[in-house]
């Protein structure tokens, strides 16, 4: 096997020059890819631009306020006295309701005498009245949504529900 020797300069010893060192390796040079994670950043900003929505910024809600001298007392005091419906369970399992609305000294079981009682109090001008529904807990939530949809059908416009143990 023949020795491969190189010479340096300025030395007169001759140096033995491995066969592996003579091939020579080449350092490993690491080259991410730039080409590609700049086309799939591109992509996926594309992406979220043309599947945005974009909304009217929640928290506003539009409103007027009264005129002054426009209300008379009689609006104010209606106002100020809201219709309260409260909702207490009946029969086994509670899969039953009685209604008891303010100014009503009986609770009501049909759902049909809680409508006509609505409606009279909407006909005689209280629809602007706040109307308050004032479940149990323990009370089915199709009840609560049936007296929702009544004050609805009512034109009352100020519902608010209250949740009492």
């Amino acid at each position: 096997m023949a020795r491969s020797t190189r010479k340096i300069e300025g030395d007169e010893t001759v140096h033995y020059v491995s066969p592996r060192a003579k091939r020579g390796r080449e350092k490993a040079k690491i080259a991410v890819p730039m080409t590609a994670m700049i086309d799939v950043t591109f992509q996926l900003l594309i992406y979220f631009i043309l599947t945005t929505v974009f909304r009217q910024a929640e928290g506003q809600i539009p409103g007027t306020l009264p005129r002054a001298g426009t209300s008379g007392a009689a609006t104010m005091e209606r106002l100020q006295t809201p219709i309260k419906i409260t909702l207490h369970p009946t029969g086994e399992a509670n899969e039953g309701v009685a209604y008891e609305v303010s100014g009503v000294h009986e609770r009501i079981a049909d759902p049909q005498i809680l409508k006509e009682v609505l409606k009279g109090r909407s006909e005689s001008g209280g629809s602007e009245s706040p109307v308050i529904i004032n479940a149990r807990r323990d009370v089915r939530w199709r009840y609560v949504v049936e007296v929702f949809n009544q004050v609805v059908a009512n034109d009352f416009k100020n519902i608010a529900f209250q949740n009492t143990t």
